[in-house]
């Protein structure tokens, strides 16, 4: 059967098309979505192992996050390693 058939709705057939294109898009958002839930139930299965440890994560100096620097306030200067181990500035970093 040709695609110039006239026995042949062609209606029918890119209704067919469109059909099995929606399916497949269908199946490929639930495997996305399923594998996405998987990860996330790790993660959180993960969280629980580590909160059942025991111990204690002291959070005395921990502030709101919304008590940061002022909008303008000028940032405090500090000192920190990166990963190589030499030491990074905020003057170093805005140079």
């Amino acid at each position: 059967m040709a695609l110039t058939d006239p026995r042949l709705d062609v209606m029918q057939l890119v209704f067919g098309v469109a059909m099995v294109g929606f399916l497949a898009a269908i199946l490929r958002y639930s495997i996305n979505s399923s594998t996405q839930q998987d990860e996330l139930l790790r993660r959180v299965e993960l969280m629980e192992l580590v909160a059942r440890d025991g111990s204690a994560v002291a959070r005395d100096d921990v502030g709101h996050p919304h008590e940061g620097l002022p909008i303008g306030a000028p940032f405090p200067q500090f000192e920190l390693p990166d990963l190589d181990g030499q030491a990074v500035t905020l003057s170093g970093l805005t140079q």
